[in-house]
């Protein structure tokens, strides 16, 4: 290959299209439109990441418009202009004049690419902090879809002579591969659609779009590349064949380029099976963990696993990311699988044939869930649904939730699916109804609870009744809220813990929640009260302190541990029993202070959980185990409220806020309130000796005791469940994000035996989001809920100036009566006549006031949604408008250069005036 002639010709053509204003009116249209797309669709701001998935949307589609606009000229001008026999004529092959003009018109496009790729960071970085990686890998997946697409450009470009022709025929040559993406609204099979889309510009981007640089994907590009080139070397080389070799040579080369079409696709195809992928983003959003990938090795070749994901195409902002997140981890599960597991991607709405279909087949079913936009409390049924079948096995995940780790979800299933034995989990029952109760009120049987419903998700469930000898031993047992048992139930239960069987225990002093059921201290309520009955009967209760001496555990079931500490700023008016614990760091060491112990595996990956009034625990003088602590407070003033007082401060909570009722009764300690331990050891039985055959006395055998033992029962509840479904929503200045149920679960796999999924229960990776949208939608809803607060205050205020009057008033009346000599009946009918027509005045006048501050709360939510909306509208036209300006100037000044050096040398009689 000559390279001075390859030079040469590059050189002619990329300083020819930038010598010209009309390459810089295409780059302008260019970067344009790619800020159109990236910026303008309502999407991006309600979405809330800093990446670029709106314009990975649309960028097929702006190709199809700009790269025919730099391949049309690449030959078709030069036949136009009559300068191709002069090109051809130079002494040099036909390889080096097409990788000259090719590598030009790359340098045009990465030269056109460069100006999106510093328009658009530059935005995005105001706007927040993108992740580098992802956000060059996207451009790195741009730069080779634009690399292949000039390629099939410039084949468009040597079949005609005509510039307009050639732009249109380069539109089409390109189209098919874009249009491959929907190709499965076409009416053929499934499967068939499933096999062709793969091969779309879309699909083979969209791991560059995550942050993914694949060596099939790059593969791809290059080969179309290549045949496109050759083709190009083909139809150059074409005015050497006589006549009579036309038909022989076009046959004779077709079969070559379709050859070396083959080649590129099978080496697609091996690598889709071997592929090499390296992750660029800096939270290594599209990876999975190492345990993830061993699993998926583990697969067997012989017993492929289909997986059929359901999933809506556009879902509330809360759910973004879970969305996405579901989608990475399913791609990397096929990709790492080596052809062992195939993902097919169904996008459903509710209400359609394939959502009937997905209903009937695997029981998934849409879900309605409960969001906010624009200030305005809304719901929508979304799909997160997703099936797994390995042979005669099946298995159904009918919707992913917000709660825990789509990684651990799916990874599970998997592993459930291949090999369906599960670990056998028995749930004590006590007064607390897990699986539901038959209700005397109403008369009907409500449902289990959301806690049960995830166990059975991965454990084989059964509830164990300890009225009998708890002989079979299970790989786990829990028990929630043991102190209601029975005196037989609870020497039953003790007995199961002593003689080795792995214990989660949930225990509750006070379970504010849970208001049918008594805390550790307190009696046993009436179980399944009948209203048709005047007096209940109260059940006796077993001594809960022979579990506490065996466990060598000072259980305390009078207080309640609070603590003056809350990270979410909307929910201030949460009264300080509600304990978040969370990582802080130490003002004088400067390290990190963590309420989670760093070395158990339950709680080693641990950043965030709520408890609702704990109690408290520590290791008793008489422990003969082993004692570590897992969870416990850190933050400062805290300390406990006896159970009596936070229970009377809750139900007169109506009058005033309920920490003004519990700071007059809180206990300041700030020492660490222990809320979560696992006790392990050994224990020796006492020998039962037979009092006919003392020398046949077995001699008892040691047994391992692990147990877990946490101090709140709160957690388990529905509406913990619910408020952990909500996450974190965009700028709405709340985090929710909860890892209490996958603490439950790590106790339970670990006191199992099982630590397969510790580590990838919390693994979840973040999206960077915009810092500065966030940023003002906080101080709006701070501002928001200020205004609440002093509009209340007022409510409050005058509510007390009316009830001091009416007071003031009454007592007047009462003065006057008695100083006129009525008798005190009189007095008394009269003073109850004026309460009883002031009382119903005053309340028409917390009515009205109450409608007055609900309405100038509203007010200030629609001024607050305004403003943010007008803050975003900002943004979006800076963000649309700006990136063009750059290109355009530059243009701008190489016209006028252009026009004064058309001036120079001519005499002034020549110009025109």
């Amino acid at each position: 290959m000559n390279t001075r002639v390859l030079f040469a010709v590059f050189k002619r053509n990329f300083i020819g299209y930038f010598a010209n204003p009309t390459g810089y009116v295409f780059i302008c249209v260019f970067v344009l439109l790619s800020s159109i797309a990236a910026f303008l669709p309502y999407e991006f701001f309600s979405a809330n990441l800093a990446n670029l998935d709106q314009l990975n949307q649309w960028f097929p589609l702006i190709m199809l418009v700009f790269i025919p606009a730099i391949t049309m000229g690449i030959w078709a001008d030069e036949r136009r202009q009559g300068t191709d026999e002069l090109l051809l004529t130079i002494p040099a092959g036909d390889s080096d004049i097409v990788c000259g003009k090719y590598l030009s018109a790359v340098a045009i496009y990465t030269v056109s690419l460069l100006f999106s790729f510093a328009c658009n960071y530059a935005i995005l970085n105001y706007l927040g902090n993108p992740d580098r990686g992802l956000f060059l890998c996207t451009y790195i997946g741009y730069w080779f879809t634009g690399t292949a697409m000039l390629a099939i450009g410039m084949v468009a470009s040597f079949l005609t002579a005509n510039l307009t022709i050639a732009y249109i025929v380069g539109t089409i040559f390109c189209a098919p591969l874009v249009a491959l993406h929907w190709v499965d609204a076409a009416p053929v099979g499934r499967d068939f659609a499933a096999f062709v889309q793969q091969f779309s510009i879309s699909n083979q981007f969209d791991a560059f779009g995550r942050g993914i640089v694949s060596s099939a994907n790059v593969v791809y590009f290059l080969a179309i590349v290549a045949v496109m080139l050759y083709l190009c070397m083909v139809l150059i080389g074409k005015r050497h064949w006589s006549a009579s070799q036309q038909f022989v040579g076009g046959f004779h080369y077709t079969v070559r380029a379709v050859s070396l079409a083959v080649i590129g696709f099978a080496l697609v195809m091996i690598l889709e099976r071997f592929d090499l992928r390296a992750d660029m983003t800096a939270e290594k959003l599209s990876s999975l963990s190492p345990l993830t990938v061993q699993l998926i090795q583990k697969v067997d070749p012989a017993h492929p696993v289909v997986i059929e994901a359901y999933l809506s195409p556009e879902v509330p902002d809360t759910f973004i990311q879970t969305r996405m997140n579901i989608i990475s981890v399913l791609k990397e599960f096929e990709s790492k699988s080596g052809g062992k597991i195939a993902v097919r991607f169904h996008e459903i709405r509710p209400y359609t044939a394939e959502a009937l279909l997905a209903s009937e087949r695997y029981g998934i079913t849409p879900r309605e869930v409960w969001y906010d936009a624009q200030g305005i409390r809304n719901n929508a049924n979304i799909f997160l649904g997703v099936a797994f079948r390995c042979g005669l096995q099946s298995l159904t995940l009918p919707f992913i939730n917000r709660g825990l780790s789509p990684e651990y979800e799916l990874i599970h299933a998997l592993c459930s699916v291949t090999d369906p034995q599960k670990k056998r989990v028995g749930v004590l029952k006590t007064d607390v109804p897990l699986f539901g109760q038959f209700s005397m009120q109403t008369f009907s049987q409500s449902p289990e609870m959301r806690i049960v419903e995830e166990l059975k998700k991965r454990y084989n469930v059964v509830e164990v009744d300890p009225a009998q000898p708890l002989a079979e031993k299970y790989d786990a047992l829990v028990a929630v809220q043991p102190s209601t048992l029975g005196p037989m139930e609870m020497q039953n239960f003790v007995a199961a813990v002593q003689n080795g069987q792995p214990t989660v225990i949930f225990e509750d002093s006070f379970p504010v929640n849970f208001g049918g059921i008594g805390g550790t201290n307190e009696p046993r309520r009436p179980k399944n009260a009948n209203p048709f009955m005047q007096q209940q009967q109260m059940q006796p209760k077993g001594e809960i302190g022979m579990l506490w001496r065996f466990l060598g555990v000072d259980f305390d079931g009078a207080d309640s541990v609070w603590q003056a500490y809350n990270p979410i700023r909307k929910l201030q008016s949460l009264p300080q029993g509600y304990v978040f614990l969370d990582n802080t760091i130490d003002e004088n060491t400067k390290s990190v202070v963590s309420s989670f112990d760093r070395e158990s595996p339950i709680t080693k990956n641990m950043q965030y959980m709520m408890f609702p009034f704990p109690g408290t625990m520590q290791k008793s003088s008489q422990s003969r185990f082993d004692y570590q602590p897992l969870a416990w407070t850190i933050y400062k003033p805290s300390g406990t409220t006896s159970v009596s007082a936070a229970r009377a401060a809750i139900q007169q909570a109506s009058m005033e806020s309920i920490d003004e009722l519990l700071n007059r009764v809180n206990i300041i300690t700030n020492g660490p309130k222990e809320l979560a331990v696992r006790i392990t050891g050994e224990y020796t039985p006492p020998t039962t000796s037979n009092p006919e055959k003392p020398e046949e006395t077995p001699k008892p055998q040691p047994v391992k005791i692990n147990v877990v033992l946490v101090a709140d029962i709160d957690m388990l509840h529905d509406q913990v469940f619910m408020m952990q479904e909500q996450g974190s929503p965009p700028g709405m200045g709340i985090n929710l994000d909860f890892e209490n149920v996958s603490f439950i679960l790590n106790a339970i796999d670990h006191v199992a035996g099982d630590d397969r999924f510790l580590a990838i229960r919390t693994r979840r990776p973040t999206h960077r989001t915009l810092q500065r949208i966030d940023k003002v939608t906080d101080e709006m809803w701070q501002q928001t809920a200020e205004k609440r607060e002093m509009y209340k205050k007022e409510m409050e205020k005058k509510v007390n100036e009316e009830q001091e009057k009416l007071e003031s008033r009454l007592e007047k009346i009462r003065t006057e009566m008695r100083q006129k000599g009525l008798s005190q009946e009189e007095v008394l009918a009269r003073v109850t006549a004026a309460s009883t027509s002031a009382g119903q005045k005053m309340a028409r006048d917390n009515e009205t006031l109450r409608h007055e501050v609900n309405t100038k709360v509203e007010e200030a939510k629609a001024k607050m949604n305004d403003y943010i909306q007008a803050i975003q509208g900002r943004y979006r036209f800076y963000a649309v408008a700006l990136p063009p300006i750059p290109p355009l100037l530059i243009g701008l000044f190489v016209y006028i250069s252009r026009r004064v050096r058309e001036y120079e040398g001519v005499p002034k009689s020549r110009m025109r005036k």
